[in-house]
């Protein structure tokens, strides 16, 4: 009996000792589970710094050019490049089949770029949805934009020819139109392959503005209209280049300033000449030439004389004056009265060119050859001496000028206004 228990007893060892060494089994079993949950992994693993991405444990993009992919984690669409055993492309342009075939791109972090994009190459556009790179030409949030056909890149600082039309582009953005901005003008550019300056018209959609006469707020130099500098009227010619120095049409005769353009207006001095610019329309009114001032100034040393002599005080040369002068003596060729051919009074022309005065008078003669004979008629004549000695006068404009052949010749007095 004592036998058979201790037996009993080394059993029951037995079986607790097996029965301590079953956890350690269960944890050999647990390998084929971990297996199990690498051949159903989906996602990215690094490998060497690199990205790849499996599929229910099998890496993708090692077969043919690569693959095409869409990581919702992170919402973007990614490209495995089979060059790279499969790694995530960054920075790179692929072509892809999808799409009926497109040129993407993948940035620094391996997303496919959507929009806009500038790289040292330029500036580039890719659909929003399919990431297609764009070329040719295309629309985006309504404006017309161009890119290269074989590289997409956007053109930039060139124009482009459309329906008779040329277009500037930048970054590959058409310029000067706006179509969401109702109040945009257009846009001034400057070429320098043909070394002009160009407006870009809104009103035609940003095309190159030709023989039209344009308002621009750009600065105008010394002919500005307002006095920060800027506004000034400008004209471009057929070949839609700025004009610049003098112009003539079938409306008259004009200059624009050499450096900016500016259209001249009213009283300017160019190349040490005086002349007159309609106020509104800039065209050429009057101009005084070196020997037209000379028999002008001749008139004022003899005006002088007469007046000193009798104890008056001698006029001084007013340069307004002087241009309304020499536009009255054009004028009395075409109506030979002290009304002008418009049918206003002569002293119209002051007011048209801002001159202030209190008091005025004009003289006017035709067919004299000299100063002399003109101021001897004029000092025969009880009217017109009065205005010469008329002690109310401060200043004085005289215009000459010689029209088929008839010399036509013009006094104007002002007195009391600020000189």
């Amino acid at each position: 009996m004592q036998f058979r228990f201790r037996c009993a007893a080394v059993l029951t060892a037995v079986l607790l000792c097996s029965a301590a060494a079953l956890p350690a089994l269960a944890e050999e079993t647990a390998t084929p589970e971990t297996a199990d949950s690498v051949s159903t992994y989906t996602g990215w693993k690094t490998v060497n710094g690199k990205d790849y991405w499996y599929e229910n444990g099998v890496k993708q993009g090692t077969t043919g050019r690569g693959k095409e992919i869409y990581d919702p984690d992170s919402d973007a669409w990614y490209w495995l490049d089979a060059d790279q055993g499969g790694a995530k492309a960054v920075s790179k342009d692929v072509y892809q089949e999808s799409n009926g075939g497109k040129w993407v791109r993948y940035d620094a972090n391996g997303h496919m770029i959507k929009g806009w994009d500038t790289n040292d190459d330029g500036t580039y556009y890719f659909d929003l949805v399919t990431g297609a790179m764009a070329k040719g030409d295309i629309v985006v949030d309504n404006l017309p934009c161009s890119f290269d056909t074989t590289t997409g890149i956007g053109c930039n600082l060139m124009w482009h020819s459309m329906d008779g039309k040329d277009y500037w582009y930048e970054a590959g953005k058409r310029q000067g139109y706006d179509p969401n901005n109702a109040a945009y003008r257009g846009k001034e550019i400057y070429d320098p392959a043909s070394d002009a300056w160009y407006w870009l018209d809104n009103v035609q959609q940003g095309a190159k503005a030709v023989s039209k006469d344009v308002y621009q707020e750009s600065e105008a130099g010394d002919w500005a209209e307002n006095a920060d500098g800027t506004g000034k009227w400008v004209r471009y010619d057929a070949n839609g280049h700025m004009v610049k120095g003098w112009d003539t049409n079938n409306d008259g005769t004009y200059y624009f300033d050499q450096v900016y353009g500016t259209m001249a207006k009213g009283i300017v001095t160019i190349d040490g000449n005086l002349y007159l610019f309609d106020v509104d329309t800039g065209v050429m009114q009057a101009s005084i030439t070196t020997s037209e001032e000379a028999m002008a100034d001749r008139v004022i040393e003899l005006v002088n004389q007469e007046r000193t002599s009798r104890g008056l005080q001698p006029l001084l040369k007013h340069d307004g004056l002087m241009v309304a002068a020499a536009a009255r003596a054009k004028e009395l060729s075409q109506r030979y009265s002290h009304t002008r051919p418009n049918g206003s009074e002569c002293f119209t022309i002051l007011w048209h060119l801002g001159i202030d005065y209190g008091y005025a008078g004009e003289n006017i003669a035709m067919g004299q050859r000299t100063p002399e004979i003109v101021m001897n008629d004029w000092m025969n004549s009880s009217g017109h001496r009065a205005n010469i000695l008329n002690e109310n006068y401060d200043c004085i404009g005289v215009g000459y000028t010689m029209v088929d052949g008839h010399p036509y010749w013009v006094q104007l007095f002002t007195g009391d206004f600020d000189l």
